[in-house]
């Protein structure tokens, strides 16, 4: 729908519309046609508010089953709703408070500032325009929203355009390739002067980097609770906000034998009903705080998070520490977040890239409880009983296993006085489960031909084990998967895509875990040449245990290591997350400070070293996700022992795959 352009008067008012019709879980549209209707996945709307006439884009992601005609009716019917009654008090207020909250959390770094205030120049042309803006959102009032409604949300600016899949009613639309009328080269004469480069002896040098800088790193307080909880404490100065993270040794890794998905659903419901508020309330209370509240599970732990303004903190902490003690599990909800991720499976197994990298851990881990699908598996989500995540809570989800950090505006003696009324009368619920071996044994290496009829690319992965969190070499190896994979200007990108034009990205990742992680090399190409991109890629990790790289190489890198790792430092959720990840893994609190020196401390040499002995090409899975067709010659030339798994029968529940 047309809106007005980045000055009018009227700007303040729509981005409040846009709030209360689509932020958070109980914003409209989620309430209506995610949560009660359940007719779609996922919803959204954006404002677009350029320099001259803009717009408001609404949208849903429908659920499985359900038709765009029905989502079309549910869109509108909310959209008229808001044009044709006022907002409540209690939404307007929800829809501030989240927007304002947002606002601060936008100026936290650097390139966030940068970008608030650059937008605001190129948009208004007054770059002190963006300091006004909290002020404009604050004085929105309900008549105000109701009157925008009116004037942009009518049918007769209105818009409509329908995603599909491409079957036999709807078939792929394909690109015109002649026009009627071909444009000529003198039919694009330049409306002004023509700008010509200076000859290059004559051009303006560019800058010169400045001296290096460590990233400062704040002192972290340390201490624990009566109940065993550790809570640390990374305090900073600026804007008034404060992170928690609560992290539980309840990760994916700990799903029942036979029942990937557990820990992933256990975290998934910890919003959605605890004894004294169900789920609608949650979101409700979450978002009247401009609070962020969340939780989700790892290989190796559960993480619950929280981010709020300074002065509601207090309160958020309070709910948060109610969403881990006591939820409720009801069967409702279990059947609602089933159906959700039941729908984003079903869609990542129709994409070769999600196909590979679900299908990767089985390659490299086999049964062990690193092996299966964190998110769980078309087969296990349905079979999930509310006992299978009641247990899963009450075993894993204990005090003396956790630890709670702070960072932001807050000082370590705030931060015990807040863990203690939270969570300080928590207590263990019988012994702590026994450990276990979640990597298992090194399996030898597979091929894995995962078939797709008709797939328009084919996704190519290859997978190593590597090591833990806490070994020697884990530095080493880092900076040398960024000289290989970690960027544009990565030996992977250059060779696969700059030099030979296969692909448009290529990268590499280096997974950090509680014990054994996994290295994967991927990228996505034509079919046709996936066989070839399996050559470059293999060759390309080999040189780097085969030869040391320059330090000519290796310098950027590092700068970039370090830059990306100060720039963590800059936000209150990304310092916290560096700090709990720390104690995730047992590492002592001072290797904060030490991260810089000991990026800058690693050798061409080290970097040969490490991926000689850890990463080495005979040791390389593949899984390679495509039509077969045009390329299993090919790579069954180079590997006689490759494995042909049709999709229809791929089994992410076996081991085997099969």
């Amino acid at each position: 729908m047309c809106i007005r352009d980045s000055k009018d008067a009227d700007r303040a008012a729509l981005t409040v519309l846009d709030g209360i019709l689509s932020t958070g879980e109980s914003s409209r549209l989620y309430r209506s046609l995610v949560y009660d209707k359940q007719i779609a996945a996922s919803i959204g709307s954006n404002p677009d508010f350029a320099q001259q006439a803009g717009n408001l884009a609404a949208y849903a992601i429908m659920a499985g089953g359900e038709t765009v005609e029905t989502g079309k009716a549910a869109l509108e019917a909310e959209i008229a709703r808001l044009r044709d009654e006022p907002v409540t008090a209690a939404e307007l207020a929800e829809a501030k408070n989240e927007l304002v909250a947002d606002a601060l959390r936008g100026r936290e770094s650097i390139d966030d500032r940068a970008t608030t205030l650059g937008m605001a120049l190129i948009m208004t042309g007054d770059a002190t325009a963006a300091d006004r803006e909290i002020a404009e959102i604050q004085a929105v009032t309900a008549a105000d929203v109701q009157r925008v409604a009116r004037r942009y949300l009518t049918p007769q600016r209105q818009i409509t355009i329908n995603y599909l899949p491409a079957d036999d009613a709807n078939a792929p639309s394909e690109q015109k390739k002649n026009v009627d009328a071909p444009v000529t080269v003198a039919a694009l004469a330049p409306a002004g002067p023509v700008a010509v480069l200076l000859p290059e002896a004559e051009r303006a040098r560019l800058p010169q980097p400045g001296a290096e800088v460590s990233p400062a790193t704040p002192a972290i307080a340390d201490f624990r609770l009566d109940n065993g909880l550790r809570v640390l404490v990374a305090p900073t100065q600026g804007l008034p906000l404060v992170s928690a993270r609560l992290n539980l040794n309840a990760g994916s890794a700990h799903d029942p034998a036979g029942k990937p998905g557990v820990a992933s659903m256990t975290a998934a419901l910890l919003t959605q009903g605890t004894t004294t508020k169900a789920a609608p309330e949650i979101a409700t209370a979450i978002e009247q705080l401009g609070a962020s509240i969340g939780a989700g599970a790892g290989a190796d732990f559960t993480n619950v998070y929280a981010n709020a303004p300074k002065d509601v903190f207090g309160r958020t902490l309070t709910l948060m520490a109610d969403l881990v003690r006591n939820p409720t599990f009801a069967a409702e909800e279990l059947e609602r977040q089933q159906s959700q991720t039941l729908d984003g499976l079903r869609v990542a197994l129709s994409q070769p890239g999600s196909i590979a990298s679900q299908s990767v851990g089985r390659v490299i881990y086999g049964d062990a409880p690193y092996g299966a699908p964190g998110s769980g598996t078309v087969n296990s989500i349905p079979a999930l009983t509310r006992d299978d995540v009641a247990v899963f809570h009450s075993d894993r989800f204990r005090p003396s296993q956790a630890t709670l950090v702070f960072s932001g505006d807050v000082t370590p003696a705030e931060a015990r006085a807040l863990a203690d009324e939270a969570f300080g009368d928590w207590r263990d619920a019988g012994p702590a489960p026994a450990a276990i071996d979640k990597a298992g044994q090194a399996l030898a290496p597979r091929v894995v031909v995962i078939d797709q009829p008709g797939a328009g690319q084919a996704a190519v992965v290859a997978a190593i084990r590597g090591v833990s969190r806490t070994d020697a070499d884990f530095f080493p190896l880092t900076v040398g998967n960024t000289l290989l994979g970690g960027g544009y200007s990565s030996r992977l990108n250059q060779k696969i895509r700059i030099e030979k034009g296969l692909s448009y990205g290529a990268g590499s990742s280096l997974g950090a875990r509680a014990d054994a992680g996994v290295f994967t090399a991927s990228t996505q190409t034509k079919n046709e040449s996936a066989t070839e991109v399996v050559e470059l890629m293999l060759s390309e990790i080999g040189k780097l245990g085969d030869a040391p790289a320059t330090e000519t190489e290796l310098a950027p890198r590092r700068a970039t290591l370090i830059g990306a790792f100060g720039r963590s430092l800059e936000t209150v959720d990304g310092l916290g997350g560096l700090v709990a990840n720390l104690a995730l893994y047992d590492l002592p609190m001072s290797d904060l400070a030490d991260y810089a020196g000991r990026v800058r401390a690693v050798t061409p040499q080290q970097v040969e070293a490490a991926f000689a002995e850890h990463l080495p090409t005979d040791r390389a899975s593949l899984v390679v996700v495509g039509d077969a067709s045009k390329f299993i010659d090919g790579l069954r030339a180079k590997y006689p022992n490759v494995e042909v798994i049709p999709l229809t029968e791929l089994n992410l529940d076996s081991a085997s795959l099969k």
